[in-house]
């Protein structure tokens, strides 16, 4: 699989080279629109467990591609979609953040008999990222 990774992302095929920018910056767009919503309207645009889904793909991906890069001589694409993962893994983490600290009642009051406080807020999300990374086959390929 890496080796035809490696074969079809050259630096002289900017058909493939294109398209795979256009969806990255995509991508980036859209959470940097999140974060202009999530200021100014004081609610996140997508549901908290969208953000600790994206992470603990994203993260599991990231690890994945950084292993890929080790072992491939530092391949430019596998290095690359490493780093880029690890920026959309601080996207998420803002956007958990954010969610967390400015609408944590909103997001988990039905949960909680009491004001949610931040340890509870914390606890919910550190279980859904665990739950997400459990259900993820992803995960089983860098064997967690």
């Amino acid at each position: 699989m890496y080796d035809q990774l490696m074969a079809a992302f050259r630096l002289d095929n900017t058909p493939l080279l294109a398209i795979t920018a256009v969806t990255f910056l995509f991508g980036y767009l859209e959470y940097i629109y999140s974060f202009a919503l999530i200021f100014r309207e004081k609610k996140a645009p997508y549901p908290i467990w969208m953000h600790t889904f994206y992470l603990a793909h994203d993260s599991s991906w990231a690890i994945i591609m950084f292993m890929a890069a080790a072992s491939h001589e530092w391949h430019w694409f596998f290095t690359a979609t490493a780093i880029a993962l690890l920026v959309w893994n601080i996207f998420e983490i803002i956007n958990i953040y954010m969610v967390i600290t400015v609408e944590r009642q909103e997001v988990f009051g039905e949960v909680f008999s009491r004001p949610v406080t931040l340890g509870n807020a914390l606890l919910s999300v550190g279980l859904q990222c665990g739950a997400a990374c459990k259900r993820d086959p992803v995960m089983g390929v860098i064997g967690v």
